[in-house]
């Protein structure tokens, strides 16, 4: 049980979750501006997002600066953000550290 494969193997485990969702995000269907119809980008850039977006998702159509929200409608400008999202994935992205922590202090004290 203490094959040099089995610790890289448990280091590992704890970001499969992040790359499965990562994956998941990339390869789902397009969408497309509300205003313009242009494509709106897969991937954004951190700099570019508002705080809005950095909260519950959402995109900033790169030829008319549209505001979008995840299921790809228009969002009036200056919306606030909604708390539940956010809190929600506070909780969740807390929950799989926990539970990781554990996993590798029992596996590590074995």
């Amino acid at each position: 049980m203490s094959s040099p494969f089995f610790s890289v193997l448990v280091g590992i485990a704890p970001f499969v979750p992040f790359f499965v969702i990562l994956l998941s995000c990339a390869m789902r269907r397009q969408k497309t501006c509300p205003d313009c119809g242009e494509p709106l980008p897969r991937i954004q850039s951190p700099l570019k997002m508002t705080k809005r977006q950095w909260m519950e998702g959402g995109y900033t159509c790169l030829k008319c600066g549209c505001d979008v929200d995840t299921a790809g409608r228009k969002v009036p400008a200056n919306t606030a953000p909604r708390v539940g999202p956010f809190v929600i994935a506070i909780v969740a992205l807390t929950l799989v550290c926990v539970i990781a922590a554990i996993l590798i202090s029992f596996i590590l004290h074995r």
